[in-house]
């Protein structure tokens, strides 16, 4: 036992990365230079009962989404991957041109080689290396301001990985092919687990790249480093319980989306309609402290569609909720739409990330669309 953690430490120390832990998750966005885009994210879910890490990673481009599971061995010779796919689960695909060369690039299946480009170099010697050298000024998301540059040779082509220590899971800024092309960049990263106490600010909740995703019913326009997954088929939903639920960034640092769908006469649905409303328009209690409703403030959406803000009363957390509350014309369909952003508020980055949150919240309610 003694030489296995031994072996253990000694693995957490050659790698370009923090140690791992649980929870520990990193978002990248892709984009080809000649059209097209991937954008994943990263988790580190626990491990196993042998001692194998557990990662789970989701991938989005515009023709679908998928999840892939990793088996992950700390054990494994640093010359030899440690790092493998073990189950691929497709979310949702829209029909693919296959007359287009391009088209494996777009099936959310076969992309996740995209990570594996960067999990497979953590452990490098020669990456390790690079980061004795001088660093190099960049201006990356998430405060990342200099990088070491690391180039390994892929079959025709040099890989450009920006090396960064804070970087969990993969230590890797952002690779890029032959010198900048098809970057991929890294757009938040942290840790989300509720056993770990908040001891660092370091989670960070990606608002960029909003893409438009059509869902079963209806259509909405988030980051695209967001996954927005229905409940499992077949399983029933609790009163007050949302159809469909995400949740991005980390403990001292997050935000939710969660849309849901109700179905039902004009009658039922103008009640649930009405009910919803007197609910924004009053004080409630949330998960996290009283949702206390904006005075003096209009939030107005276009159509059959009422908008509501409420900031959150929390002794050591700020934030607040935007919310939609849209009926379908054919008045048989009602959708209730809730985006909630919170900080720590010792959080050196707090009035600039809720800043932020703001119009990315807003425009996120002004995209919803049935279908």
């Amino acid at each position: 036992m003694a030489n296995w953690f031994q072996k253990l430490r000694g693995q957490s120390n050659s790698s370009i990365h923090p140690p791992w832990q649980t929870g520990q998750y990193v978002t990248y966005v892709l984009e080809y230079d000649e059209g097209g885009w991937v954008a994943c994210a990263l988790r580190l879910l626990g491990r196993a009962e042998d001692g194998v890490w557990i990662m789970s990673g989701d991938f989005k481009t515009p023709s679908g989404e998928a999840t892939v599971w990793f088996r992950c061995d700390p054990n494994a010779p640093s010359n030899e991957p440690d790092v493998v796919p073990v189950k691929i689960e497709k979310i949702r695909m829209s029909p693919v041109d296959t007359d287009d060369p391009r088209h494996l690039l777009q099936d959310p299946t076969l992309v996740f080689s995209v990570a594996m480009n960067m999990l497979l170099v953590r452990r490098s010697s020669a990456a390790l290396e690079c980061l004795k050298r001088p660093a190099r000024a960049v201006s990356y998301p998430c405060g990342i301001d200099q990088v070491y540059p690391f180039i390994s040779e892929g079959p025709g082509y040099q890989k450009h990985h920006d090396l960064n220590p804070r970087v969990p899971l993969t230590g890797v800024a952002c690779l890029s092919i032959d010198g900048g092309k098809n970057p991929m960049t890294v757009a938040s990263f942290g840790i989300c687990d509720p056993k770990t106490d908040v001891n660092s600010y370091e989670d960070f909740v990606d608002l960029s790249h909003p893409t438009p995703v059509e869902h079963d019913g209806f259509s909405l326009t988030y980051p695209s480093t967001w996954f927005l997954r229905p409940r499992s088929e077949g399983q029933e939903r609790d009163a007050g319980q949302p159809s469909y639920f995400l949740m991005a960034g980390g403990n001292s640092c997050m935000a939710t989306l969660s849309v849901s769908l109700e179905r039902g006469s004009a009658a039922h649905i103008a009640h649930e309609r009405a009910n919803l409303r007197a609910r924004h328009s009053t004080v409630a209690e949330g998960g996290m402290g009283r949702l206390l409703p904006r005075q003096e403030v209009h939030f107005e959406l276009e159509g059959n569609a009422q908008g509501f803000i409420s900031d959150l009363e929390n002794s050591g957390i700020a934030g607040f909720a935007y919310s939609g509350v849209y009926c379908a014309d054919s008045g048989d369909r009602l959708a209730h739409v809730n985006v909630f952003g919170c900080a720590s508020k010792p959080n050196p980055r707090l009035a600039t990330t809720l800043t932020a949150m703001e119009p990315a919240f807003r425009a996120i309610l002004e995209s919803f669309r049935f279908l």
